[in-house]
């Protein structure tokens, strides 16, 4: 509006603002809710708009991808079977406002992972498995194949439910597990590396007389991160020790000033301990021929 002042012909100027009094309904603003997925074991989800200021009097109309089936497109909520692009008008049915919003559905995923109590150890080794897959909607409904790559295997229909298996014999193994939903499908690996636990065993005799044959007074170990080992003779005398982290260890019939020992019986003290943690203390005897 201009307004003049017919005196001096002066002028102002200034604006109205004219309001149409309609409300248009406020429809995934200022955010959208997230985009859902049908689940990989369910046949529809459903998808919902976010309404506010006044959501009285109001009309829904939804645009369905083609080959979609649907709840009633007339409904504030519509279920789909098909992932895609979906219109919603909502309408003041007061005012006759509209406003339209597009919403999305995705297809679900399975996520496949698993863990082990155990990753390394001795044989026999006993591990328990856990299922950690995660599907788009929740974890419920998972039916696992479980190759354990030992010759056995097991089917589990819950991800709750926890396998177990043994591990026997030495080695590196691979655990398979094969997690189906529905139409989805993911597969997930864990390695278990087995060792050969410690062991210690003492022959009772030995002849070094050079011939070859049962020379030395061997001391069969495996996985022994120390040992040591006294030879003691008939009056107490310590005639040879040696102490190794190697964990093998023998004696060759001589003394510590490098002489042949005599024939006869002789006392050992062995002690050793176990890359398993297993403490070995043997004592005996050991004969002596030449």
């Amino acid at each position: 509006m201009t307004g003049k002042n017919l005196d001096n012909g002066c002028t102002s100027n200034t604006i109205f603002v004219v309001g149409d009094n309609r409300e248009y309904p406020i429809v995934n603003s200022p955010n959208a809710p997230p985009t859902r997925s049908i689940d990989c074991g369910s046949l529809r989800d459903t998808i919902k708009p976010i309404l506010t200021g006044v959501i009285s009097n109001l009309s829904f109309s939804w645009t369905a991808i083609p080959g979609a089936t649907t709840t009633s497109k007339t409904f504030s909520a519509l279920a789909t079977n098909l992932p895609g692009n979906y219109t919603v008008t909502v309408t003041n049915t007061l005012s006759g406002c509209s406003t339209t919003s597009v919403m999305s559905i995705k297809t679900g995923t399975l996520n496949a992972a698993i863990a082990a109590d155990f990753t390394k150890g001795y044989a026999p080794l006993t591990v328990s498995l856990f299922n950690k897959s995660t599907p788009s909607n929740g974890n419920s409904s998972i039916t696992t194949t479980w190759s354990f790559g030992n010759g056995t295997s097991s089917v589990t229909t819950s991800a709750s439910i926890s396998p177990v298996t043994v591990f026997n014999v030495p080695g590196t193994y691979v655990i398979t597990a094969m997690n189906t939903k529905g139409i989805c499908s993911a597969v997930a690996k864990q390695i278990i590396q087995v060792e050969v636990p410690s062991e210690l065993s003492v022959p009772n005799v030995f002849t070094p007389n050079g011939d070859n044959i049962n020379d030395l007074f061997f001391v069969k170990a495996s996985n022994l991160q120390e040992i040591h080992m006294v030879i003691i003779d008939r009056w107490g005398h310590v005639t040879y020790e040696l102490t190794t982290e190697k964990g093998q260890v023998e004696w060759d019939g001589k003394n510590q000033l490098g002489k042949d020992a005599p024939e006869g019986t002789y006392c050992y003290v062995i002690t050793a301990k176990g890359k398993d943690d297993v403490d070995y203390n043997k004592k005996g005897t050991i004969n002596l021929f030449r």
